[in-house]
């Protein structure tokens, strides 16, 4: 008998293209079908998130198993630029939902997060130094802090990749925070709100470029780039679940205190 993890690992499927796709369900698979095309099956056990871009006709059903399973759908405006997403409901008592709801209501949560994304950006950049600095041991220390001050102070950094893969990247930040029970933004009490995935994104993004190097630079290809961003988060499996762990820390830390 086949156990859970002995299943094979669920993945990405992109939906986009000149065909113009019609998106349906049928016995727990989507199927999708156009003029002139063979029609196409994907089982949902087998989908992590969809990535569909505009031209795209769903049905209904197509979309409600796709909740039912626990899929993330991101849409994009074929620039590469999400436009919005189709997420399943999160239950009221998911712990990292909960402890985001009670931290937005405090007056300084902005700038709680802002530091707590300062210290994780902060380790990135460690990580990133110790392996830069055992491949160019002539390398120095100004270089470091010009990557610090630009990535730790301002979250920029050399991009390595297409910046029309960052929605990719997005895609995989929304499918963990679905997975973790949390939404991708939650409201303040100044009317502003703690964009949890954006941040997240750009946490992630940040890092893939800094730790890619000159090998994302090689595959310059858009297919390519593409390839090598899906191999760096398999080899990287967890570092979404990890920041997201360290979230969860951090907001436990900060709601101890009664207020």
């Amino acid at each position: 008998m086949m156990r859970a993890d002995d299943a094979p690992p669920r993945q990405p499927l992109y939906i986009s293209g000149p065909a113009r796709w019609r998106v349906e369900a049928r016995h727990g698979a989507l199927e999708l079908s156009a003029e002139g095309r063979a029609l196409r099956r994907f089982p949902l056990g087998r989908v992590d998130r969809v990535i569909c871009g505009p031209g795209v006709d769903w049905a209904g059903e197509a979309l409600f198993e796709c909740l039912k399973w626990g899929v993330t759908v991101l849409f994009e405006n074929g620039r590469s630029q999400a436009v919005g997403y189709a997420l399943p409901a999160v239950a009221p008592g998911e712990p990292l939902h909960h402890c985001l709801m009670l931290f937005a209501g405090f007056a300084d949560a902005h700038v709680q997060f802002e530091n707590w994304l300062r210290h994780r950006r902060m380790e990135v950049v460690a990580r990133w130094w110790e392996g830069y600095v055992s491949a160019h041991p002539s390398t120095t220390g100004y270089y470091y802090d010009e990557v610090k001050r630009q990535f730790v102070y301002w979250a920029e950094v050399q991009p390595r990749l297409r910046e029309s893969l960052r929605v990719l990247c997005e895609a995989r930040a929304l499918a963990e925070l679905r997975r973790a029970g949390a939404l991708p933004a939650y409201d303040l009490a100044d009317d502003a709100e703690l964009a949890v995935l954006e941040e997240l994104t750009t946490l992630v993004w940040g890092q893939i470029n800094l730790e890619s190097g000159a090998l994302a630079v090689m595959a310059g290809d858009r297919l390519l780039q593409v390839s090598f961003l899906e191999a760096w988060f398999e080899q990287n499996a967890l570092v979404l679940s990890r920041h997201l762990a360290a979230l969860k820390l951090f907001l436990v830390e900060a709601l101890r205190p009664w207020r």
